[in-house]
């Protein structure tokens, strides 16, 4: 199960669900689906159901934030993505970009912060790190 959340212009690039069914609830703003039949406007309280190897792309073309949520069976083990219609694969062209080699000196390795935690994050006696607040300091005057 996913809860997500869209900025405006976001989208998610054309995928599908490999071996997963699922559907899809808008829960606030409205999201566009791009599919095979066109383009579908899904305002808040719309769903869509599909089954395995259906392809789309959702997207925020609206100008506020938008949320979803998204439950998948069986559970969501992979998402390929897919070229866009026309033959343009974005995410492939970005990924090839962001895979060539760095131009110029690279930055200095750091190393790992073994135990390191952050100021204000204490270990629960029984499960993991939670944040807790700074003491409060007492005034001088009493």
């Amino acid at each position: 199960m996913w809860l997500l959340s869209w900025v405006p212009g976001q989208g998610s690039g054309r995928h599908d669900h490999g071996p997963s069914s699922g559907v899809l609830t808008v829960l606030e703003g409205e999201l566009t689906e791009h599919a095979a039949d066109g383009p579908r406007a899904l305002a808040a309280g719309a769903q869509r159901v599909f089954a395995p190897g259906y392809a789309h792309e959702v997207v925020n073309d609206a100008l506020v934030p938008a949320v979803s949520l998204h439950v998948y069976f069986p559970g969501l083990t992979e998402m390929p993505m897919l070229p866009r219609a026309g033959g343009q694969n974005a995410v492939a062209q970005h990924s090839a970009r962001c895979a060539a080699p760095v131009q110029g000196p690279r930055p200095p390795e750091h190393p790992p912060l073994v135990g390191h935690r952050p100021a204000g994050i204490r270990p629960a006696a029984d499960g993991p790190p939670v944040a807790r607040p700074p003491p409060l300091l007492e005034s001088a005057g009493g």
